[in-house]
């Protein structure tokens, strides 16, 4: 998912421009409609708080809107200024959550149309709204070398409707190392290739991953190559990005193709998404906007 407020509120205003982002996502569509998702947001520095202020929203959907989540976000993220090479923002992120069991398009074994069911289901509607928060921090280095670390569901929330049982949210640990060659401070010309490597290391119990790849730049279009590994390092998916920008608007599209094993065979394990980014250019003289150091990562 491109939607670096997703990965990490410190991102939050961490441009000189107002920012909005979204896109849509469709993860195995071989199932049909298993997995869809679509999100948006919108932040900006506001020198009135000194920090990056966001909004943002998400809805899940699977099996055709029998489960659904919806989250709305609120974002704060604060920048620190170390010395001339070092800054940080620190982030802190409030959702409030819906979740949404839709009982009437539950099908059961044995509902079979042409025969009574043995069986009568009567599965009720059912809804829970739940806060959930989450925390960031995000390092510059030298305008050039990034490192983001990360934590969701930090008071573990319990998602379970309709039952006095509780499923808690497991926290979910995020670490970003990113680079830009050339850098920033050597003032690449616009037909200069540039490369942006980067390595991630995710963990939620029980699914743990360690991505790593490039996307290079190449004046106004983008492509990138990044794998993924499972806990022990295994691989298992390849992610193919291409993108194209154009007066402050970025346009993306991602292929996740899924290696399955051996016994499982459903067609087309990959997952489409698109993503969009447009930045709002601000050419008022009289208007003075905080300089802000991050590269385009």
């Amino acid at each position: 998912m491109l939607n670096q407020l997703y990965f990490n509120p410190a991102f939050a205003g961490n441009t000189p421009y107002t920012r909005i982002m979204g896109g849509y996502r469709n993860q195995w569509p071989g199932l049909g409609n298993a997995f869809v998702t679509y999100y948006a947001s919108f932040d900006k520095y506001v020198n009135l708080v000194k920090g990056g202020v966001g909004i943002g929203m998400s809805r899940d959907m699977q099996g055709n809107n029998v489960f659904s989540k919806t989250s709305l976000d609120l974002i704060y993220s604060f920048p620190v200024e170390f010395n001339d090479k070092i800054s940080a923002n620190l982030g802190l992120q409030g959702s409030l959550v819906q979740k949404n069991i839709n009982g009437s398009l539950l099908v059961f074994e044995d509902q079979n149309p042409y025969q009574t069911p043995s069986i009568t289901e009567n599965i009720p509607n059912q809804s829970k709204i739940f806060p959930d928060f989450s925390a960031g921090i995000s390092f510059l280095y030298n305008e050039q070398y990034q490192m983001n670390l990360s934590v969701n569901h930090l008071n573990t929330p319990n998602e379970m409707t309709g039952s006095t049982y509780a499923y808690s949210s497991q926290r979910r640990f995020t670490a970003q190392i990113l680079g830009q060659y050339p850098s920033k401070r050597k003032k690449a010309v616009d037909d200069k290739i540039i490369l942006r490597p980067g390595i991630m290391v995710q963990l939620q119990r029980p699914y743990n991953f360690f991505g790593w790849g490039s996307n290079v730049l190449f004046s106004s279009f983008t492509g990138g190559l990044w794998f993924r590994n499972n806990a022990s390092l295994t691989f298992n998916s390849v992610i193919l990005l291409a993108g194209y920008t154009i007066s402050g608007l970025s346009i993306f599209y991602s292929y996740d193709s899924w290696f399955p094993k051996n016994y499982q065979t459903v067609k087309n394990y990959g997952a489409h998404e698109v993503t969009f980014i447009y930045l709002f250019q601000y050419n008022d003289p009289k208007k003075k906007m905080r300089t802000i150091k991050c590269p385009k990562f």
